[in-house]
């Protein structure tokens, strides 16, 4: 009996010691998977770090908003020292020029950048003048003196917006013609200033007026002239379509140039839609030139009224020019065959 109860007390000891065991066991499988293992040195180390980077771009950001804050008020004041000046010396466009350099004539605005402003005042002045002549020698009253024509010269002319005002002139710098015809660049931007100018008032000098339609090939060789004579090319006469135009000329008569173009909508002086023989363009081309040389701009005025009020040469010559058509004629024949002389003559 007493070995049986020893052995059943083992037995039984056994039991509670595989369940104690058991119990461990379960204990440490459920510990495993729900209780976060503590950090690591190196997992405390990255921490630091990103807390550190945190605050210095903080700090970063707060110095870039005290900044902008100090920017916009320097801003703020610069708009209102703007606003304050006389009109005259605030900037009375935007063009978009780069580090923009704006100075003035008396008729004139310019605006231009920084590294080209020596070639444009070295010819602004000389500009101007030329400018208030083709005024007074094409009859059009002067702009008052505030009303300055606003001129942008730059390399390219990269706008920010597009400027659509009548009162603005675009000029790129033309660095190409002047090496093509081996012009220094003040020289070819005062060529290019004044084919502009001049045709910005000869077209003034054409609004309004009724000119009848058979002076019209005489309006377009007058702008025509314009460009040219005021171009780069100062032979541009001796280019064969112009000087074959001069050889016709001396045996062509006034009353070709007369003719009345084939017009299919309201005659317009400044419009050049209307179709005009070939012949009558190439007949009143050497006859501006013609007239221009012989009589100057000046008459340009008369000229221009008369075609408003005459159908023809017969009473248009006296009253233009003093003398008969027949006299005109002959007087444009001898120029043409002098300047421009015949290879067999």
């Amino acid at each position: 009996m007493n070995t049986q109860q020893k052995l059943e007390w083992h037995f039984s000891k056994d039991e509670d010691d595989t369940s104690d065991q058991w119990d461990v066991l379960s204990h440490k499988v459920t510990g495993d998977a729900t209780h976060t293992p503590r950090p690591t040195l190196l997992y405390e180390l990255l921490l630091g770090i990103a807390l550190l980077y945190g605050i210095a771009l903080y700090l970063i950001w707060q110095q870039a908003a005290q900044r902008m804050a100090v920017l916009e008020e320097e801003v703020t004041t610069l708009q209102q020292e703007i606003a304050s000046l006389p009109a005259a010396e605030g900037a009375p466009f935007k063009s978009g020029v780069s580090d923009h350099y704006p100075f003035e004539t008396d008729y004139l605005r310019f605006e231009t950048s920084v590294r080209t402003a020596a070639v444009v005042q070295a010819i602004a002045q000389p500009i101007d003048a030329t400018y208030q002549q083709f005024y007074r020698d094409f009859g059009v009253p002067l702009p008052a003196a505030t009303d300055k024509l606003n001129i942008v010269v730059d390399t390219a002319v990269n706008l920010t917006d597009p400027i659509m005002d009548d009162n603005i002139l675009i000029v790129p710098l033309p660095y190409a013609a002047a090496e093509q015809f081996d012009l220094t660049l003040a020289d070819a931007l005062t060529n290019e200033l004044m084919i502009r100018l001049s045709q910005r008032v000869l077209d003034k000098a054409l609004q309004g007026r009724n000119i009848k339609p058979q002076w019209r090939a005489m309006t377009l060789a007058l702008k025509t002239y314009l460009q040219l004579n005021y171009g780069y090319n100062k032979a541009w006469q001796l280019e064969p379509v112009f000087l074959h135009n001069r050889h016709q000329g001396q045996t062509r008569l006034l009353a070709l140039v007369q003719s009345t173009p084939y017009i299919y909508m309201t005659y317009d002086p400044a419009d050049s839609s209307p179709y005009i023989k070939p012949a009558v363009v190439a007949t009143a081309d050497p006859l501006i030139e013609y007239i221009v040389k012989r009589y100057g701009y000046t008459t340009v005025p008369n000229l221009l009224s008369a075609f408003e009020v005459y159908e023809s040469w017969e009473p248009l010559a006296p009253a233009v020019f003093g003398i008969s058509a027949a006299e005109l004629e002959e007087q444009w024949h001898t120029y043409l065959r002098t300047t421009y002389p015949l290879a067999n003559d």
